[in-house]
């Protein structure tokens, strides 16, 4: 279909650039989830506060390094994706620049 061939891979880098960013910048705002969390709710960042703070766990540590690895490997597939995209579009821009030029004979490639 015209969305799953065009529509998605033309999106895909914005898409996963969006979850990047909204990913990295949760942990960013520790103050605003403290703040508009309820009692009953709490957030990533509230839990790995309050775990640095009140005890002394590794489990802490090891969560640390795991979303520190998760954000290395989205940065990474954004990186991939892009690569693969600018291959994609140079190619379609060499079959463009060859289409309809004449040759010395006097037809056309």
């Amino acid at each position: 279909t015209i969305a799953r061939r065009i529509t998605f891979p033309l999106a895909a880098p914005g898409m996963i650039a969006a979850a990047v960013f909204s990913f990295i910048t949760s942990f960013d705002e520790f103050y605003i989830s403290q703040f508009l969390s309820s009692v009953n709710t709490v957030t990533l960042p509230v839990q790995v506060y309050n775990s640095l703070t009140f005890e002394i766990d590794p489990s802490v540590t090891a969560v640390s390094a795991i979303l520190i690895a998760f954000a290395i490997l989205a940065l990474g597939l954004v990186a991939l994706v892009r690569w693969i995209g600018t291959g994609r579009q140079e190619s379609l821009l060499s079959v463009e620049n060859t289409v309809g030029v004449a040759n010395p004979g006097g037809e056309a490639v």
